[in-house]
């Protein structure tokens, strides 16, 4: 049977904490020394909404696995009111990378190779509206932005990094229940606490969280039989103003034929759940967001984002440099995987500094057109498709760069491809036209606000 390895997820740690410090960005000069990059090992969230007095705060804890002698870094925009080490306090200031693609968080600190305890405390203030009775908080992400993944809300390391991270949830003077999404484990402990537990193969794009009060959306719950015998919950859930005119068993539909189809070309659903808020993302021009068996999506976008639950949250992007391959393939699916016998132009898709962090837009068109000549190349040994469901079995929650997808390839056909990879994306940038963004563009603060 194809891909049973996908559940056997009690195996993943042994090779994660290799895959996580292989992965890691180059160090950089700083201070009088390096600002190098860390393994967490866990991380253990205590959130606190405090309904009356309408603020948020978050204490943060890791195990801080420190592979090279130097500064550490991890991620945060908003600034941390508390950084300790050993429960020694220090500063972690915002620092920009060597060529200003980024910014991240450096500790003051130089640190000797070893394991650390690392705290950090700060306000939630991002994406959160109190109600009379509750509160409304989403900790959702984008791949078109610089930092716009959890560290818009929460202290945590890059792309790169795998880390169990539970959530220690405490809705303070809470009036009424709330709901509860994510793709992690929940458990309520009382009507005001929660504990979510997410999967140790979690990235920092990975985690979908939205909570709020009851009352303020539709919510259909079901399950699907996948093709290993599990009977996969899902839930599917819109603001009842919103509402598509099918209801949520139209869209409960649409996701049923996309999953049969999926499971049908790549195996058994890669996560324990799936999650869809149909935040009628379309009548705003967008498409949606993925996580690992989470979207927040439309009715036209969901096909799309689904499939990036293999490509993407399961096959997952180390770095912004390999975000354009799980887009290229999921345009390419979407336009009914064509083929393509000769290529024009180039791109820069995995050529930009080595620090950035965001999608490059080309992977929507071009990239998607760089499959289907690829597929045309390898045609009689099947195309891609054998080649994709190969690095989804080896390569399964372990983010990868775009020189893994490169040799992986390469193995695979028993052909060298890198030249082809030069030429059309390590090449020179491309000037897109508006049809190329396809189903995605960038979402605004405001845009997210509207569908708290």
């Amino acid at each position: 049977m194809k891909m049973l390895f996908i559940f056997v997820f009690t195996i993943m740690s042994a090779y994660a904490q290799d895959n996580d410090v292989t992965h890691r960005p180059k160090s950089f000069n700083y201070l009088s020394g390096n600002a190098v990059f860390v393994d967490f090992e866990e991380a253990i969230y205590d959130i606190t909404y405090d309904i009356d007095k309408k603020k948020a705060e978050v204490i943060a804890k890791f195990k801080m696995n420190v592979v090279e002698a130097g500064y550490p870094i991890f991620d945060l925009i908003q600034e941390p009111t508390l950084v300790k080490v050993d429960g020694l306090e220090v500063k972690a200031p915002e620092v920009s990378t060597p060529s200003n693609e980024t910014k991240i968080r450096v500790i003051n600190k130089k640190l000797s190779i070893g394991r650390y305890d690392l705290e950090i405390q700060v306000p939630l203030t991002n994406l959160i509206e109190y109600t009379t009775t509750g509160v409304k908080s989403a900790y959702w992400v984008t791949d078109l932005q610089d930092r716009n993944y959890l560290e818009r809300y929460i202290p945590v390391n890059l792309e790169y990094d795998r880390v169990k991270m539970t959530f220690n949830i405490n809705f303070k003077g809470l009036k009424t229940k709330q709901h509860l999404f994510a793709n992690g484990l929940v458990k309520w402990t009382t009507d005001q606490k929660a504990t979510i537990d997410f999967p140790e193969y979690f990235t920092v794009n990975s985690l979908y969280f939205h909570t709020t009060p009851l009352g303020e959306v539709e919510l259909l719950e079901t399950t699907f039989k996948s093709v290993n015998g599990r009977e996969i919950p899902v839930a599917v859930y819109q603001v009842p103003e919103d509402s598509d005119p099918e209801g949520l068993n139209g869209l409960k539909n649409v996701a049923l034929r996309v999953f049969n189809e999926l499971e049908k070309d790549y195996g058994a659903f890669p996560h324990p759940s799936i999650t869809i808020y149909n935040a009628n993302l379309g009548s705003m021009g967008l498409g949606g967001m993925e996580y690992a068996g989470a979207t927040v999506t439309s009715k036209s976008a969901l096909a799309h984002e689904l499939f990036h639950s293999y490509f993407a949250r399961a096959m997952t992007p180390a770095n912004g440099n390999a975000g354009w391959i799980d887009e290229a393939l999921a345009s390419w699916r979407d336009d009914g995987y064509p083929r393509l016998a000769t290529l024009s132009g180039t791109s820069s898709m995995a050529a930009h500094a080595p620090y950035t962090r965001k999608t490059d837009t080309a992977a929507y068109g071009f990239g998607a057109r760089f499959m289907s000549f690829l597929d045309n190349k390898f045609a009689s040994k099947g195309g891609l498709k054998p080649f994709m469901n190969k690095l989804l079995e080896k390569k399964i929650f372990e983010p990868l760069v775009t020189e893994d997808f490169i040799q992986e390839m390469e193995l695979f056909y028993g052909e060298k491809v890198q030249d082809m990879f030069n030429k059309y994306v390590y090449g020179k940038p491309q000037k897109l036209k508006s049809a190329q963004f396809h189903l995605h563009r960038k979402i605004s603060g405001v845009e997210l606000r509207s569908i708290l």
